[in-house]
This record gives C-alpha cells, structure tokens and sequence, in this order.
C-alpha cells in the first residue's frame, strides 16, 4: 500500500498498515509538492525529517512513519481493515456538531495559515511547466506509473532511477 495514510475528512486520523507508505515522491518527478505538503508536513515530523521526506523522495514503512509522527499508528496489515472499521463504526456514533467542534479547534491550534499554500500550489504549477517535469513523467508513465503494477507500488524506490537529463532540459 502506497499512500497508507489517507487521513478521514471528519477526525484527521492517520493510521497506517504496517506495509510500505509513502514519502514524497514529487522531489524525484521535478516539482516540489503542491497541496499542503511543504507548509503542514513539516509541523508534524519536524525540520529535518520533512526535509529528508520532501527531498529523498523515498518511501517507508508504517512503523517508520509512526516513529517520524507522519502517521498517528503503525497497524499490521492482518489487522488493519479491522482496526479503520471499527474506528469508524464508534466515530459515527458520537455527536456530528462535537467531532466537528474538536476538529476546528485542535486544527486552529495546529494547522499553518492557509495563505502559504497559495504560494506553494503555485510553485507546483510553475513547476509542472519546466521541460524536466514533462521529461520525468513521461519516463514515468512509459514506466508504468499511474497503473497497478511495481513502478506505481514502489513509487519511492523507481523516482530515484529516473534521470533528470542536463543536458536535454535546464534542471537548475
């Protein structure tokens, strides 16, 4: 499992299973990441490991994304169906107005401003633009990213064997 931390819109939690998850994997496709990745990640795993996150590229598993706090739990796989079902079953029972106040209120208290993302969503367009990001991608896709199979499963692994050529396009 590529992205095993896909937060649920109403809590944010983020358990992961305890297979591979995901780093960045952008940084290796040209564009710095877009979205919320370069202004909020940083405030969950800190400096350094956001740093090391965004630029290596690389992705890891649950257990090391738990120690970084880019997960909130690392679940081993067997278990992790189970685990989500059963935190959503005893979620949705409680009071829709409460979890919603909770939310607003820690994500006040722990969320950056969302003006910087502007900027940050920006750079990733202008980025999409540069002759490296359509050179990379279509490395990519002729891979085979996008579709089920080891380059879209090891997103991680492949972004650090695709070659941002100089001397075809500007990379600087």
């Amino acid at each position: 499992m590529r992205a095993a931390s896909s937060r649920s819109p109403l809590t944010s939690a983020s358990p992961a299973d305890s297979g591979p998850s995901s780093g960045s994997s952008r940084s290796g496709s040209a564009p710095a990441p877009g979205g919320g990745a370069l202004n909020r990640l940083s405030s969950l795993v800190g400096r350094g490991r956001a740093f090391e996150i965004l630029v290596s590229g690389q992705d890891f598993d649950g257990e090391l994304a738990e120690r970084y706090g880019y997960v909130n739990r690392a679940i081993p796989d067997e278990q992790f169906v189970d685990f989500v079902d059963a935190f959503a079953q005893r979620v949705s029972r409680f009071d829709l107005l409460a979890l919603a106040d909770i939310k607003r209120f820690v994500n006040a208290a722990t969320l950056p401003a969302d003006e910087p993302l502007r900027a940050e969503i920006d750079a990733f367009w202008k980025a999409s633009e540069r002759p490296a990001f359509s050179a990379l991608h279509s490395q990519a896709f002729k891979a085979g990213y996008s579709q089920r199979g080891p380059v879209e499963l090891n997103l991680g692994d492949f972004v650090g064997t695709i070659l941002a050529d100089p001397d075809l396009y500007s990379t600087r």
